[in-house]
């Protein structure tokens, strides 16, 4: 069993029950947090391992959440992976910039999420933004 730590950040009660069901099975434990409030309060207190960040969300979008996630990076830093609908976006370029560590596509399939994951798991993280 795992000891990494996932939170998921997505408004989509589907996706993110897909999305938790399939790193639990996975051997991860996993948070939840359906805005970008939640997720700041998350990383606040209990930073994960990897963040899965929707970028287009009501309330508070991903970037506004890698904005404020800046000021309160943890050590060791939480790697982040950003999910979309779109292939390629302004608001993608702009995460990486910001310190994202990769992206998704959505609909996520469970085993390039889980690869995705293992890979930045083996990976040193940056310790701070460029």
């Amino acid at each position: 069993m795992s000891s990494e730590r996932i939170l998921i950040v997505e408004d989509h009660p589907g996706i993110r029950n897909s999305l938790r069901w399939n790193l639990q099975v996975a051997g991860f434990h996993v948070a939840e947090a359906m805005n970008g409030f939640e997720a700041l309060e998350i990383l606040r207190s209990e930073p994960p391992d990897v963040m899965l960040l929707d970028l287009s969300m009501p309330v508070m979008n991903g970037l506004v959440v890698l904005s404020e996630f800046g000021d309160i990076r943890p050590k060791p830093p939480t790697r982040v992976i950003v999910m979309t609908a779109h292939r390629s976006t302004p608001m993608v370029v702009e995460a990486m910039r910001m310190g994202a560590s990769d992206y998704l596509v959505k609909p996520i399939h469970a085993g390039e999420l889980r690869n995705r994951i293992a890979a930045l798991l083996v990976k040193p993280a940056l310790s701070s933004r460029s």
